[in-house]
């Protein structure tokens, strides 16, 4: 949390962390006149955040004895937080932090540092930069949550797609299906009714033409035998095409 004159007194350097291995951030805020800004605050959780979760997937489970109770505990790694006095500025981070990481209110986070570094001292000015990253990271994780629960429901229409696709494929061969039953039938209605009508027709016919046939015996004697042989094959002649 220093400005560049500061760490050429109060501490190393940039390159002098580099050099011993340490990962440095600085976030320059001047002392008394100004608070940690919300960007500066943000940055400084979020690498505390993202270093304490690679050590803890890195580091091996200890054995730790506490009055003759032994546990397995991952430890954790040291994090430096500093300022000038570690009075102002570096609480300020400090209890973002806890806010971020333990889910403590302000006023949590504030009374459990006070009570492991009773000096500290922070104005009204840094408990509502306190406050405003506790809001952010409210409104950012109710982005979060919408957005897992869109995903959810995007994931859950996807699903009940995919069910019902095979169901309307099959929906749709079935009236296919009694569609064409359907068309069957009713050609043969029609074929039918065709058939009916031309055996009709037929039956008529013969019935015209055996009538003509006797009507042309009976009075055949009356014809001379020229006209009668011309009525008999006109008769044949009318009955091939009636056929």
């Amino acid at each position: 949390m220093n400005q560049d004159f500061e760490l050429n007194y109060v501490s190393l350097s940039n390159e002098e962390w580099h050099n011993l291995g340490v990962e440095f951030l600085q976030l320059p805020t001047r002392d008394f006149v100004e608070v940690p800004s919300l960007d500066n605050l943000q940055k400084g959780v979020h690498m505390m955040m993202r270093i304490i979760d690679q050590a803890s997937r890195q580091q091996q489970p200890v054995i730790m004895i506490n009055n003759n109770d032994t546990t397995l505990q991952i430890p954790k790694p040291s994090i430096y937080v500093h300022c000038k006095a570690g009075r102002t500025r570096s609480a300020t981070l400090v209890a973002c932090y806890l806010i971020m990481a333990y889910n403590l209110s302000p006023e949590s986070a504030v009374n459990f540092i006070r009570d492991k570094r009773p000096h500290i001292y922070l104005s009204s000015k840094h408990i509502e930069m306190i406050q405003l990253f506790q809001r952010s990271l409210n409104l950012f994780r109710l982005k979060i949550n919408q957005t897992y629960r869109m995903d959810e429901s995007i994931t859950a229409e996807t699903n009940v797609k995919k069910i019902h696709q095979p169901i309307l494929l099959i929906m749709t061969i079935i009236m296919f299906i009694i569609f064409l039953t359907i068309l069957f039938i009713c050609i043969n209605q029609i074929d039918r009714k065709h058939e009916s009508n031309y055996r009709r027709f037929i039956e008529q016919s013969n019935r015209f033409y055996k009538m003509n046939e006797s009507i042309v015996s009976k009075n055949c004697h009356e014809y001379p035998p020229i006209l009668r042989k011309q009525q008999m094959n006109q008769l044949h002649t009318n009955n091939y095409f009636f056929q």
